[in-house]
């Protein structure tokens, strides 16, 4: 029997589909978009396979490489709320921090492939829908898509200030990937209570209480938009926000507690309040 070109060609096609399927590489090789999803995954109703990871997540730097997501809500009404890399949004988009991440919500559902669990995320907006494959551990559940593999840590797995001991000169603080140990800002002017015949100077190491016999230098108003009373130049952030008008004609001197500070007048408690 002859083979026709056209008989190859399609003997050809069919081998090549053969072989992807038994090598189980086309499910994490295919773009996002271009698989057509089961219809459970397509069901607003969540499946018995996306019950189970249903949390809030964030990636931890550290853990693992970065792939797609930094925060990750999945939720049990089929809805999702995530930060996801920037490119897979809006590619115009630039960062000068990393990850480079924009807002991203749709909907979400997983199905059972070979025994492995796949999620499908489908972005509002009829941006292509993605699939990941899925592994739930406690405390944590690892993606992976286009070979690449990023573990995200459940929120409530993250370190507390609670169970957290931190070394002498630090502080615990809550931030978005747990507890974190942090040095100890030296007390302000701001905060202290200088004694009789000793005025409070702000130095390198925070305010300073100093007999009021030395000279110390004049209050003046600094700061990007002179907000700020201070006896020496403090750097601040140039945004202006309507407050700092009412300083424009307020009174910089030094306060009963020895601290350079705005004097409290009705004016400018007046002012503030209407701001």
């Amino acid at each position: 029997m002859k083979l026709t070109a056209l008989s190859v060609l399609a003997l050809s096609m069919l081998s090549l589909t053969s072989l992807g399927a038994f090598t189980g590489c086309a499910a994490d090789a295919t773009p996002g978009g271009d698989e057509d999803p089961p219809t459970e995954a397509l069901s607003d109703e969540l499946s018995s396979a996306g019950r189970p990871l249903v949390d809030d997540y964030v990636w931890t730097a550290g853990e693992s490489a970065f792939t797609d997501f930094e925060t990750l809500t999945l939720k049990a009404n089929g809805t999702y709320a995530a930060k996801v890399e920037s490119g897979l949004v809006n590619p115009a988009v630039r960062c000068v921090r990393f990850p480079c991440t924009l807002p991203e919500t749709g909907k979400w559902n997983a199905f059972r492939v070979a025994g492995k669990i796949r999620v499908l995320v489908r972005p509002s907006g009829g941006r292509p829908w993605r699939y990941y494959t899925a592994v739930r551990a406690p405390g944590s559940l690892e993606l992976r898509r286009l070979g690449d593999t990023t573990i995200l840590t459940s929120k409530s797995a993250l370190p507390t200030c609670a169970a957290t001991l931190c070394m002498v000169g630090t502080e615990c603080i809550e931030g978005p990937t747990g507890a974190q140990c942090v040095p100890v800002a030296p007390p302000s002017c701001a905060a202290m209570l200088c004694g009789p015949g000793t005025v409070c100077v702000e130095g390198p190491n925070g305010g300073e209480c100093k007999s009021s016999t030395t000279p110390v230098a004049a209050c003046r108003k600094t700061g990007c938009s002179s907000q700020i009373c201070a006896d020496q130049d403090m750097f601040s952030t140039c945004e202006f926000r309507p407050e700092y008008a009412c300083y424009q004609a307020a009174t910089c001197e030094r306060q009963p507690n020895g601290a350079c500070g705005f004097t409290q007048t009705p004016a400018l408690t007046a002012c503030l309040a209407s701001k």
